[in-house]
Formats: C-alpha cells, sequence, structure tokens
C-alpha cells in the first residue's frame, strides 16, 4: 500500500494558552484551555476513487476503526471497507447478505452493534450486522419513504427515527410506538450519556435560537432546551464524549458542554490546515480526538483520499507560535486558500480566523466586540465594514510605513489614481487587488469631447433627446442606487450628507418621470443616451460599448454628474470573492501581521494568482503587461467565438479611464442603511404625497441622524 505524508505539522490551538497573539489579547472565549488540537498528518490512503465518490453514507469509527459502506452497480451490490484510523490495514468485505436491498442509512447502537435501514420492493427493514458483514438480525418497519429519514438512534430496544420535524419511534419487534413532532426545524437526533437529545431550532420562548433538546422516550416530551445564545452554527452533530458534545460546521468545530451550558470553538480547520471544501466526511474518534476525511482531485480528475488524524495535547507544545487573529464577516474561498497556503508556509506565525457569520446580526456583534476592546490584529474589510468608521476610532493602522521597510511590496507600485482614490486623510488602510471602474457611457454626437457634466446639464442634454432611453435601467430603484453610490452624497470625513441641493433634487424630478422599463427595449431600439459601465469582465469588453455608439460619434466615457463637473471615475472591489485586508492600530505585531496582507499586493500574486474575475489590477507594473498582452493575443469567449486583441485606441481609452479613477464606490452597511433611508422617503415622492424639496429635506434629516449616531 502507498502512502504519502504531505505538508508540516500543525501546531494549532483553537485557543492559545501562553501562545503570542499579536494584538495582546487572549481570545475571550477560551481563555482558560490548556490544550491545543496538532493535525498530526494527512496520508493518501489506498480507496479506489470509484468507491469514493460512490459512498453514500456517512463513514463511522468503532472501537477505534474507520468503517465506510459503499454500492457496486446497479444491482446495489454492497461493500464495507474497514481500515485504522491512519489508513492502515484496509479490509474490503462484500455483503452478499444485502444484495438486492437499497441501503439508506447506518448507525451503531447502543449495545455497539451495527444498523442498517433497508428498503426491497417497498419494505422498509431494520437491521443488525456484525464488523464481518454477517447480518444477525432484520425486522420489518411500518415505515413509509426511507430515503427521508434523516437520522436513527437507538436506545433500550427502541428504535428512534428523525424524519423532517417528526420523531417515530419503534418497539423492538419493528411496531410503531410513538410519533412526536416539532414545528421548527430538526437537524439531528443523537445519544448522550443514555438520554436522547435533537438538535434543531427552538420552539415557544427559545424559538429563533439554536440548540439541543432533550427528548423523553418514556412520556414523548420534550425537556430543556440548551441553546448556543445568539449564535448560530448549523452543521451536524459529529460525536459525543460524557457531558459533551461535539458540532462541525464549515468554518470550525465547536463543543457544548451541558453541564456547564457553554458552546466553545474547539479548532478551526484552516487553523490546522485544513480546508473545509476537501472535507468529505469527519469523525468524533473519542478522547477529544478526529478524523478528517479528505478528497481532492488531483488535476487527472481522480481523487486522492487522505485521513488527516486531528490530536488534542499540552498547549505548551506551540508556545512559540505567533498567532494573528483575523477577524471576518465570511471568509471567501481566495482568502481560505490563500490562509491554508500562508500557515503551511510559515514555521512561526499562523493566521487564525474569527469568523462572524454564524451570527444573527454579524456586523453588530462585530462592532460590539470592538467596542469593547476585543480588537484582531487583521480585519477583512470586505462586504458591510466602513472603513472611515474604523478609521474614525483609531482601529486601522497606517499601510505606508510598513510598505517603505519592505523590499516586495512599495508605495510607489500602484496605480496612483486608485492609490490617491484609497487613502483617507492621505492614509492608506487597505488595497484590493483587482478592481472595476463605474462611469457612464455616452455618443460624442450628444456630449461632445467632455468627459463630465453637472446633473443640470445632463438632463438638459436628455430632454433635447427624448427618443433616447437609458439602456439597462429596468427600474427607477437602480438608477438610484448607482446615483447614489458615485455621487458625493455621502461624506463621511466630514460627517455630512448632501441630499438637500439642487443637483439631488433635479435627480429626483427625473426618476419620477422615468418609465419604470426605462431600457428595457433599448438594445431593439438602438437609441442609447447613457449607458453604465460597470462590472467588465476582460479588457476587450470595452469594445462592446464602442459598438453601442458607433453611430453617434463614437464613444464618450464620462463620469457621473457632479456639482463641480469633475471628470473622476468610481472604482469597485469584488468584495464577496477578494480579500481587502487591513492591520489594526492594536496589533502589537505588524509587521508579521503585514507579511501575510502583503500577499495579496505582491507582483507574482497579481501576475499569475488570486481569484482574477475583475479587468484591472491595482499594482501599474501588472496593468501595463495585463494591457500588453490584450494587445498581442486573441481568446475564445465562452461562446467559442474568437475576440481579437485590442487596438491602440482601445488601450488608449482603458488608459485614460484608469488615470481618471478618483472615487472609491464602496457599499458598507453603513451607506446601505442611508440608501435605506433615501429608497423609503422617495416612496411618498413618487406617490405624489410630498414635494421634492419636503423629500430631500426628510432624507438629509433621517441622514444626519443616523451618522451622528453611528459616528458620533
Amino acid at each position: 500500500m502507498y502512502w504519502k505524508i504531505f505538508g508540516k505539522i500543525f501546531l494549532i490551538a483553537a485557543v492559545l494558552l501562553g501562545l503570542t497573539a499579536c494584538s495582546g489579547k487572549e481570545d475571550a472565549e477560551n481563555s482558560d484551555t490548556e490544550y491545543v488540537y496538532q493535525m498530526e498528518k494527512a496520508q493518501e490512503v489506498n480507496i479506489q476513487e470509484k468507491c469514493f465518490q460512490s459512498f453514500s453514507l456517512a463513514p463511522l469509527q468503532k472501537d477505534g476503526k474507520v468503517y465506510l459502506l459503499y454500492s457496486e452497480g446497479p444491482e446495489e451490490n454492497h461493500v464495507m471497507i474497514s481500515c485504522d484510523a491512519d489508513g492502515n490495514n484496509i479490509a474490503k468485505t462484500e455483503l452478499k447478505e444485502l444484495e438486492g436491498l437499497g441501503i439508506y442509512g447506518i448507525s451503531i447502537d447502543d449495545q455497539n452493534d451495527f444498523r442498517l435501514l433497508a428498503e426491497k420492493d417497498d419494505q422498509i427493514f431494520l437491521c443488525t450486522m456484525e464488523e464481518t458483514g454477517r447480518v444477525s438480525g432484520s425486522i420489518s418497519l411500518d415505515l413509509k419513504q426511507a430515503e427521508y429519514v434523516n437520522d436513527m438512534a437507538f436506545l433500550d430496544k427502541k428504535s428512534y427515527f428523525l424524519k423532517e420535524k417528526e420523531i417515530l419511534v419503534f418497539d423492538k419487534k419493528g411496531a410503531p410506538a410513538g410519533t412526536y413532532g416539532r414545528r421548527e426545524a430538526v437537524y439531528d437526533l443523537f445519544l448522550s450519556d443514555g438520554n436522547l437529545y435533537i438538535y434543531g431550532e427552538g420552539e415557544g420562548s427559545d424559538r429563533g435560537k439554536t440548540g439541543f433538546q432533550e427528548f423523553n422516550p418514556e412520556t414523548g416530551e420534550f425537556g430543556e432546551f440548551f441553546d448556543f445564545g445568539e449564535y448560530k452554527p448549523g452543521g451536524y452533530v459529529v460525536g459525543t464524549e460524557k457531558s459533551k458534545v461535539y458540532l462541525a460546521n464549515d468554518t470550525a468545530v465547536y463543543s457544548y458542554d451541558f453541564s456547564g451550558g457553554e458552546l466553545k470553538k474547539e479548532f478551526e480547520w484552516l487553523r490546522i490546515g485544513l480546508n473545509a471544501q476537501n472535507i468529505k466526511s469527519f469523525l468524533f474518534m473519542g478522547d477529544g480526538n478526529f478524523l478528517a476525511i479528505t478528497g481532492e482531485e488531483d488535476g487527472a480528475g481522480e481523487t486522492n483520499v487522505k485521513f488527516a488524524r486531528i490530536r488534542k495535547v499540552d498547549a505548551k507544545e506551540a508556545e512559540n507560535t505567533k498567532i494573528l487573529i483575523l477577524d471576518t464577516l465570511g471568509a471567501s474561498a481566495e482568502l481560505e486558500k490563500e490562509i491554508l497556503a500562508f500557515n503551511e508556509e510559515q514555521d512561526d506565525i499562523t493566521v487564525a480566523v474569527n469568523d462572524y457569520s454564524g451570527y444573527e446580526d454579524p456586523w453588530a456583534k462585530m462592532q460590539l466586540n470592538l467596542a469593547m476592546g476585543v480588537v484582531p490584529d487583521i480585519i477583512d474589510l470586505g462586504y458591510e465594514i466602513s472603513i472611515e468608521m474604523l478609521a474614525e476610532k483609531g482601529l486601522l493602522a497606517d499601510l505606508y510605513p510598513l510598505m517603505e521597510k519592505d523590499s516586495e511590496v512599495k508605495k510607489e507600485d500602484f496605480i496612483p489614481s486608485v492609490r490617491n482614490a484609497m487613502e483617507i486623510d492621505k492614509k492608506l488602510y487597505t488595497m484590493g487587488d483587482w478592481f472595476y471602474i463605474n462611469a457612464l457611457a455616452a455618443g460624442k454626437e450628444t456630449v461632445g469631447e467632455s468627459e463630465g457634466f453637472t446633473t443640470e446639464e445632463m438632463l438638459l442634454l436628455y430632454k433635447k433627446k427624448k427618443e433616447m432611453t437609458f439602456c439597462n435601467y429596468v427600474s427607477k430603484e437602480a438608477l438610484l442606487s448607482d446615483i447614489f453610490y458615485n455621487g458625493a452624497y455621502l461624506d463621511y470625513s466630514e460627517k455630512k450628507v448632501n441630499f438637500n441641493t439642487g443637483q439631488f433634487m433635479d435627480w429626483m424630478e427625473f426618476i419620477k418621470e422615468l418609465p419604470e422599463n426605462a431600457g428595457q427595449d433599448a438594445e431593439k431600439e438602438e437609441t442609447f443616451f447613457l449607458c453604465p459601465i460597470s462590472a467588465m469582465n476582460h479588457l476587450t469588453d470595452i469594445r462592446n460599448y464602442e459598438k453601442l455608439f458607433k453611430g453617434q460619434g463614437g464613444l464618450a466615457v464620462m463620469s457621473y454628474p457632479s456639482e463641480d463637473k469633475n471628470n473622476q471615475l468610481s472604482m469597485s472591489f469584488a468584495i464577496n470573492s477578494s480579500p481587502l485586508l487591513a492591520i489594526t492600530q492594536q496589533c502589537g505585531q505588524k509587521t508579521a501581521a503585514w507579511t501575510f496582507v502583503k500577499r495579496f499586493l505582491t507582483y507574482d500574486y497579481q501576475k499569475n494568482g488570486g481569484n482574477i474575475i475583475c479587468p484591472f489590477p491595482t499594482r501599474q507594473d501588472v496593468f501595463e503587461e495585463k494591457l500588453a498582452e490584450a494587445m498581442t493575443e486573441s481568446f475564445q469567449d465562452d461562446d467559442g467565438k474568437e475576440v481579437k486583441p485590442l487596438s491602440k485606441k482601445e488601450a488608449e481609452i482603458l488608459r485614460s479611464m484608469v488615470s481618471r479613477v478618483g472615487i472609491y464606490a464602496r457599499p458598507d452597511q453603513e451607506r446601505e442603511k442611508i440608501l435605506d433611508i433615501v429608497m423609503e422617503e422617495m416612496e411618498a415622492y413618487f406617490a405624489g404625497d410630498k414635494t421634492a424639496e419636503e423629500t430631500a429635506e426628510l432624507i438629509q434629516g433621517r441622514a444626519e441622524l443616523y451618522l451622528s449616531e453611528k459616528f458620533g
């Protein structure tokens, strides 16, 4: 048998007692823990790829061995594979006595025997099986649609099946012994310390919470609800130990102690070096130890099956490791990939993720922790997080001093216009890897050689071109949202809003008169007035806008209207797929934190790696190289059509657009709240119940109040 050890051994704690954390703070949830979790090894296991792909049931562990059941062929010939927890001593057993049966579930009962839920000719059976594959018993169940059974448990010779929101009970002979339902969702049914529990949503006074609830098999009643507070981990139960229950989701493994009533994060997948997307099964092996079974394609279409053993060891083994705590409202796949790579490369630095996505209001919970002084070393400033607000509160560190000392990433490496747009008071708190440009496309016959106009000028032009339409706009709300994000109506630095202005009221009157289907038939009419440029996926996409306005004297790229008639274009990042990281001012090891943050800003990353779904890299050198490639190389689009290289004229249009970037159009939660205010008040205006002046003043007052509450 061939197996391979890869990577280094990770000694990483769920909570690290005595480890060096850059923030100088211990994890508030786990500060008393004296153990860490160690992924000893992840080794390749000689299980055929076709077998692994056909595992229809979750693996089980029994007496320290791992058992996997799969089916071969349409005849439903079943095979059981057993091996040690390290993948050695593999044995394959053909389950001859189960031929022709459909297997819908497998579990281990309270007598430590295998129990299988099977079906044949519309009849449901519950079989008892030994490790040898011999079926030692079988009873018929009056149970319909076995495939809808989510879980099963066994206690005192009775069988319990979870089917949607009901628990179905059968006696030792297979006769029905009761049906007990709940109104809210139930995820799992499990046995702990001789008692039956469900894992699901609370009811009554506990509605909206997630937790465990005891089920009394004698009375059929549900007892005390053990809730997790405001946190909703989701996931599934992976095992029990004494008074503890272990849960796993796509970010971490948690334990819940019935005696203490506490949900505790044991470890994160990323911190121990595992990609949750590659975990096919996860087993609790007892004594706080776990086994992750992973499957990852090797590039040739075959799946490499690996066993990764995770052990609980003394925390002193990892006390020299620096831990960088990274807060996120939900890590993107790209961020997870880079954390895994970084943790494997570094010998003395580990990035640990604090993911808030399980909370009912992730951003509110993060803000509360920040206000209480629970500040991480790195913050993922993805969707919803206000950079200006964090900077105003003194939570973000300027990256320029770190760049001055660095040989790989310098201030001068970035496109000047982009860097300037990202600055706040001459400081740079974050920088993305790739960005979009937001602008308006128009015909030169309409706008002349101008690159900017006021709202009044734009509306006067439109009144002269009534036969034309805004292309791609199909609602008033869509246009209003673009105007809001690309205009100067919100000034965080001055804590001001600008809605009670003539410019905004001009927009209001125009949008009110705009037909609901404006732009819906634009491509048929071919009479475009303005068309938004956004979300280009390739540099050659500029050609699409050239074609739209070819018959109107050529393409003019306009900025969104402004009072000073500037020609600045706005930019935005693909924040749900690309990291946008900042180092906190409170981080005690900023150099170590910068070692990770700068990964996304290096030449190699932006040139050859990353999740490149935007056409414009933030580095000047990479942008020029990508532009040169686009001018010399053709490619096939998704429809198989050849896309010719850019012309010199098209390249100059793109260079001009990049040089005109001056606004960072960022959708964060504070801006969204103010946009909600705008939308709410505009409803009455559209209905004719208020004038433009009254509506603008109401928006102004409510938005100012919101800003003052948020920024003080």
